[in-house]
Order: structure tokens, then sequence, then C-alpha cells
């Protein structure tokens, strides 16, 4: 049996991502950074609301059962269909901002 390279799981669950924020903010005309190393990503508005968007992330991903605001600690569980489940609740918070 072939041990699991977790390291390049991670990496490049961590790109998807940043490039689906990316993407996301793009699609809303949202002016957002991104930093961080793949398996710790994060994101940042461009805005003097930034601090109001991070929260009004966290508190409207709270509801749906996520303990998210605009990083992401990249782990080997975190599967394609999670991604996109994350995304999916992500998506109407961003056409509010």
């Amino acid at each position: 049996m072939e041990r699991e390279k977790s390291w390049e799981k991670i990496t490049t669950t961590g790109e998807v991502i940043t490039k689906r924020w990316k993407e996301l903010a793009k699609e809303f005309e949202l002016s957002i950074t991104t930093t961080g190393l793949a398996a710790l990503t994060g994101f940042s508005f461009k805005s003097p609301n930034a601090l109001a968007y991070k929260t009004f992330i966290t508190q409207e991903m709270l509801k749906l059962g996520y303990l998210s605001a605009t990083a992401f600690y990249t782990s080997t569980a975190h599967t394609p269909e999670i991604v996109s489940e994350y995304f999916r609740a992500l998506k109407p918070i961003f056409t509010i901002i």
C-alpha cells in the first residue's frame, strides 16, 4: 500500500480554494486580496467595510453550520465535495456583500 502524500493533497485543495475565492469575488465585482500558503490560505476585502464583511461571513456561515471567516485551514479531509458545498454556502453571502 502506498502512503498518501498529504502535502500534495493539501496544496492542491488550498490552491483550488484560493482560485475559487478569486472567481467568486470577480463574479460579484468585489475586490479581494489572497494571502498565505495553500495549507493556510486567506482573503481580505479591499474595502473600508472589510471587517464588517468578514463578520457577516462568519455570522451567516455559522447559521449554515460552518465555522468560517476569511481564512481556510486545509486538511486531507477536505474533499472536492466538501469544498463545493462550502462554496455553495458562501455564494449567497457574496451576493449580499
